[in-house]
C-alpha cells in the first residue's frame, strides 16, 4: 500500500515509473539542481506562438536600509485619516492666499511628486476653493476614504494598514526585445539636459497659465515713514492725499504734511508763532477738497477748521461749538461733496453738510437716521447728488441731497460697523462697502435698484475700500486678524495679490492723484507707500502732416 495515499487527480490512470526519489539538501553546500531530469515540455509549450518558457516576475531589491518608492502612493498610505479643518482655518487659508500663490503651490506639489515618486498623477485632496467659488462661503470638504470601498463589510473583516516600507519593487515583466537605440537620438533625452529635474517637471514648471499674463506687482512698499502717536481707533479717518500731491496725516493734536514732489515734512501752523495744533484738541478727522487747496480738520470736541493750503492760513476757525453749530461730539469722518460743500459725521449720530460760501460753522443741511456713531462717508462724484453714510449700528444709508429728510435706501446686511465705503469712479450707481470684525465681508450694491450685487468673505476686518481709476480692480485694507492689503479683480472678485508689511490694523488708506500709488497708515506708527495699480493705457494717436492739415481745415 502506498503510504502517501492514492493520487486523487490521476485516479485510475497508470503513471509512468520515474527516477528514484532522493532527499534534497539545503544550505550553502547544497548541489545545483540537475535540470536534465526535468519533465519534458508539454504540447502547449511547443506551439509556434511560444517558443520559450515564460519568464517569472522579476523583483529588484535595493539597499536593505532604503525602502523602495516605485509604484507606491505614499500620499494615500501615510494619510491615516482625513483631517477636517475648521471653518475658521478654512477662511484663513482660502482668503489670505491670492490666485498666483495658489497656482504656484499646486505646481510645486506636482513637481515634487514627479521627482520623488514618479510620473503617476498625485491624488491630491479636493481643492476647497475653486475659481468659480472664490468669494463665496467655504464649504465643508467631503471625507476621503482610503482603501477598498465596501458597502457593508462583514464584522469579521477588519481593515489592515498597508505596509508602508517596502524593500523590493513591484514585479515587472522583462521586455521581449531590448530598447531601441534610437531613443538617444532625441535632443530632449534626459542624458543631454543640464537641468537637475526631468523634462516633464520642466514643462510642468514652465507651463504658461493665466498667471503668466498677470502683471508683475511689487509686494513691498517703496517708502516707509514714521508716524508717531497715530491713534489706533477704527472710527477715525486720519489720512488723506490731495490733488496737489500732498499727504496730510493727523498725529495727536497736530496735522503734518508730506510733499511727495520734494519729500518735505512740516506741521500745519509751523513757523507762524504759537502752537502748531490748529484746534488745540486731538485731531480725529482730516480730508482734502477735490482741488487740493483746502484741508478740513475735525477734533475730539466736535470743532471744525478749514486750512487754506494756497495761502497757508486758516480759512475758517469757529470757536467751540455747541450741538446747534458743528457737533456735540468728536468728528470722525469728513467728505467733500464738491469744491465748496463738505459733509461731516460724528459720534453724536448726526451727518451735517457745510458750505464755505455760507460762512464758518453754518449748517446747510442735516441728515438724521443713524442710531450710533457715524464712521463712514463717501460721495458719488459721477452723479453728483448722492452720498452714503455708514454707522456703528451696522447700517448703510444712501442719501440724495435733493431729499434730505429721509434716506433713499437703508441696508442692514452687515453684521458689524460699516466704515469702508467707496463709489465706483466711472460706473454710476455702483457702491462697495466693508464690515468690521464680526462681519469681515465686502459687499457691492446697485444704488439705482437698491439690490445687493455680490458678497465676498475676506476673513478679516475690512477697514478701507479703494477703487482703481484706470483698471477694474478694488483694493481693501484689513485689520484683525491678518493686517494685510488685498487687491481684487472686479467684478469676478478673484484675489490678485496680497500685500503684507504692517504689524497692526491698516486703518487708514489714501489714493495718490496719479491713481497708481496708495499710502497706508496703521497703529504700528508707520506710513507705507505701495505701487499697486497700473498706469493708464493711452492709445497713441498719429500727428502727421495730413492729419494736421485736416484739423486746420
Amino acid at each position: 500500500m502506498n503510504p502517501e495515499g492514492p493520487n486523487l487527480f490521476h485516479a485510475g490512470v497508470p503513471q509512468p515509473p520515474g527516477p528514484p526519489s532522493t532527499p534534497r539538501r539545503f544550505g550553502p553546500n547544497a548541489p545545483l539542481e540537475d535540470t536534465s531530469q526535468l519533465a519534458p515540455p508539454t504540447p502547449h509549450s511547443l506551439t509556434p506562438s511560444s517558443t520559450s518558457r515564460k519568464r517569472p516576475a522579476q523583483y529588484t531589491y535595493g539597499d536593505r536600509f532604503v525602502p523602495s518608492r516605485s509604484g507606491r502612493n505614499l500620499l494615500a498610505e501615510f494619510t491615516l485619516a482625513y483631517e477636517t479643518p475648521s471653518v475658521k482655518r478654512l477662511r484663513t487659508e482660502c482668503y489670505t492666499m491670492d490666485e498666483e500663490q495658489k497656482i504656484a503651490n499646486l505646481r510645486y506639489q506636482a513637481a515634487l511628486h514627479e521627482e520623488l515618486i514618479g510620473s503617476s498623477t498625485p491624488q491630491h485632496r479636493q481643492n476647497h476653493m475653486s475659481k468659480a467659488s472664490i468669494g463665496t462661503s467655504p464649504r465643508r470638504p467631503p471625507r476621503v476614504r482610503i482603501g477598498p470601498i465596501i458597502d457593508e463589510p462583514p464584522p469579521s473583516l477588519a481593515y489592515s494598514t498597508p505596509r508602508l516600507l517596502n524593500f523590493r519593487s513591484t514585479p515587472t515583466v522583462q521586455p521581449a526585445s531590448p530598447a531601441r537605440p534610437t531613443a538617444y537620438h532625441s535632443p530632449h533625452h534626459r542624458v543631454y539636459t543640464q537641468s537637475p529635474v526631468s523634462l516633464r517637471t520642466q514643462r510642468l514648471l514652465d507651463h504658461g497659465g493665466p498667471d503668466r499674463r498677470r502683471r508683475v506687482l511689487d509686494r513691498h512698499p517703496y517708502k516707509v515713514l514714521d508716524a508717531p502717536n497715530i491713534r489706533d481707533d477704527y472710527y477715525l479717518h486720519l489720512l488723506d492725499w490731495s490733488a496737489r500731491n500732498v499727504v496730510a496725516v493727523a498725529l495727536g493734536p497736530e496735522v503734518y504734511l508730506w510733499k511727495a514732489a520734494s519729500e518735505e515734512v512740516g506741521a500745519l501752523g509751523e513757523g507762524q508763532g504759537g502752537p502748531t495744533g490748529l484746534i488745540g484738541g486731538p485731531v480725529t478727522g482730516v480730508a482734502w477738497c477735490p482741488l487740493g487747496d483746502r484741508l478740513a480738520i475735525g477734533d475730539e470736541l466736535g470743532r471744525l477748521a478749514l486750512w487754506d493750503y494756497a495761502t497757508h492760513r486758516r480759512a475758517a476757525l469757529p470757536p467751540v461749538m455747541t450741538a446747534g453749530l458743528c457737533h456735540a461730539d468728536r468728528i470722525g469722518v469728513i467728505a467733500f461733496r464738491d469744491v465748496h460743500s463738505y459733509l461731516t459725521g460724528s459720534r453724536d449720530q448726526a451727518v451735517r453738510e457745510f458750505d464755505v460760501r455760507v460762512g464758518p460753522g453754518r449748517i446747510v443741511r442735516q441728515y438724521p437716521g443713524h442710531q450710533q456713531e457715524v464712521c463712514g462717508l463717501a460721495c458719488d462724484h459721477v452723479t453728483g447728488h448722492q452720498f452714503v453714510s455708514g454707522g456703528n449700528e451696522n447700517r448703510i444709508l444712501v442719501w440724495d441731497v435733493r431729499q434730505p429728510d429721509h434716506p433713499l435706501w437703508q441696508w442692514s446686511d452687515h453684521t458689524a460697523a460699516v466704515r469702508a465705503l467707496a463709489w465706483h469712479p466711472s460706473e454710476a450707481h455702483v457702491l462697495a462697502s466693508g464690515g468690521g470684525t464680526t462681519d469681515k465681508t465686502v459687499r457691492t450694491w446697485n444704488t439705482r435698484t437698491g439690490r445687493l450685487v455680490r458678497t465676498i468673505d475676506t476673513a478679516s476686518q475690512v477697514c478701507n475700500v479703494v477703487w482703481s481709476r484706470h483698471t477694474s480692480e478694488l483694493l481693501t485694507t484689513h485689520g484683525f486678524s491678518q493686517h494685510h492689503i488685498a487687491l481684487w479683480d472686479y467684478p469676478s472678485f478673484q484675489r490678485v495679490a496680497t500685500l503684507r508689511g504692517h504689524r497692526s490694523r491698516v486703518l487708514n488708506c489714501a489714493l495718490a492723484p496719479d491713481g497708481e500709488t496708495v499710502v497706508t497708515a496703521a497703529a504700528d506708527e508707520t506710513l507705507r507707500f505701495w505701487r499697486v495699480f497700473p498706469k493708464p493705457t493711452i492709445t497713441p494717436t498719429s500727428s502727421g502732416i495730413l492729419e494736421r492739415a485736416i484739423r486746420i481745415r
